[in-house]
């Protein structure tokens, strides 16, 4: 058996929108995805969702945490 190593160079990307308008676009989708959550009813909350075995409670929280730790220089660092 061979193995091979390839080497994967990271392109940094960046953005074509201006700041004030990448911000402005995130704070919409989080306001579009807080109402969103905020319908759910008690049943809803604990049903399973297409990334399995998490449930909507569960991945919730866990978008929640990863926007924290995006909003945080220190946890993203």
């Amino acid at each position: 058996m061979t193995t091979t190593t390839r080497t994967v160079r990271s392109r940094s990307r960046r953005s074509t929108l201006e700041p004030a308008t990448a911000f402005q676009l995130a704070a919409t989708e989080y306001d579009r995805y807080l109402d969103q959550l905020q319908s759910l009813t008690a049943d809803e909350w604990g049903r399973p969702t297409e990334c399995r075995p998490w449930a909507v409670r569960a991945m919730a929280t866990h978008n929640l945490g990863m926007v924290e730790m995006a909003g945080s220089l220190g946890s993203m660092v």
